[in-house]
């Protein structure tokens, strides 16, 4: 997976500009063969009833994109006080809408507060369980 070096400098400006909440948003790209380039992040606002602990996009933003907006690839979130790995709600989240998308990045500045990490992840869809789970995915910079 390889993310452009604007990209990543403008989700981590807005990785924190959202604190102390979560932020989150979508990824454009393309998928060749077997590597994806990620090349746009589109910010939307979190709407989850607690933003500190948890992100939920913008139904009207989502679905306006998700109808609209070609080469959708994935979702940008962040952990704003916890390392950049999946939780529980993450996954449980993902059951309802990863099966449309490949990729799924977390960014945290924890513990520094300065400095985003961010993790990606490839999402895999079991089709004999219809489960979706998540698989560590290398990220290269460009």
């Amino acid at each position: 997976m390889i993310i452009a070096q604007e990209i990543f400098i403008q989700m981590e400006c807005y990785l924190h500009k959202q604190l102390p909440n979560e932020a989150c948003g979508i990824l454009l790209g393309k998928s060749y063969d077997d590597e994806i380039r990620l090349n746009e992040f589109i910010p939307v606002p979190n709407a989850a009833a607690e933003p500190r602990h948890h992100f939920e996009l913008d139904p009207d933003t989502w679905i306006k994109h998700l109808l609209g907006t070609p080469d959708i690839m994935g979702l940008f979130h962040s952990h704003p006080t916890s390392y950049p790995v999946p939780s529980q709600a993450d996954l449980d989240s993902l059951q309802h809408y990863g099966s449309l998308l490949k990729v799924f990045l977390i960014g945290s500045v924890y513990p520094d507060h300065k400095h985003m990490i961010l993790n990606a992840y490839s999402i895999q869809k079991d089709e004999a369980s219809t489960l979706i789970t998540l698989a560590p995915a290398d990220l290269r910079m460009t």
